[in-house]
């Protein structure tokens, strides 16, 4: 879980009611003191690394039904609410790095010469970098729509 290991209170999603099947799936508050609830490791991630991200450990942990967000069974639901928007974040980051190398490169290619100029001044180096801007601009406008769509579109059925 993102936060795993600096948060005191978690959102958990679990499955309620299997018979139910996904609309058996809750989303409950959950406090960190809670007997039975453990944090476990630090995920060692290949990227992004700042994110604390923990697995949790639940033994016979007893939640209340007042700790239950929102309607009954609606949990589906919101984890795939929460998943667009999850995924609309990872895209920026993603998009975020691919400029910040796009920038790195182009300076490069400013700086280094071949043959007795600038590398940028090659035909197959300017292709490339204007390969790598279009794909960044590309990736920008898909980032931006999704939000908006995210934003404007309200149902997940």
């Amino acid at each position: 879980m993102t936060n795993g290991g600096s948060a005191s209170v978690y959102l958990v999603i679990a499955q309620s009611d299997l018979e139910k099947e996904y609309k058996g799936i809750n989303v409950f508050i959950v406090d960190g003191g809670s007997e039975g609830f453990q944090e476990g490791k630090k995920e060692n991630k290949l990227g992004i690394r700042a994110s604390d991200t923990h697995s949790l450990m639940f033994t016979d942990v007893k939640i209340p039904k007042e700790n239950r967000v929102g309607e009954e069974g609606s949990g589906f639901r919101f984890a795939m609410e929460t998943l667009a928007g999850g995924r609309i974040g990872i895209a920026s980051q993603a998009l975020g790095i691919a400029s910040g190398a796009y920038t790195l490169s182009l300076q490069y290619s400013k700086e280094r010469k071949s043959f007795g100029k600038e590398i940028v001044k090659h035909q197959a180096i300017a292709f490339k970098l204007a390969d790598m801007a279009t794909e960044i601009e590309v990736a920008r406008l898909l980032c931006l729509k999704s939000a908006y769509d995210k934003d404007t579109v309200t149902s997940c059925d």
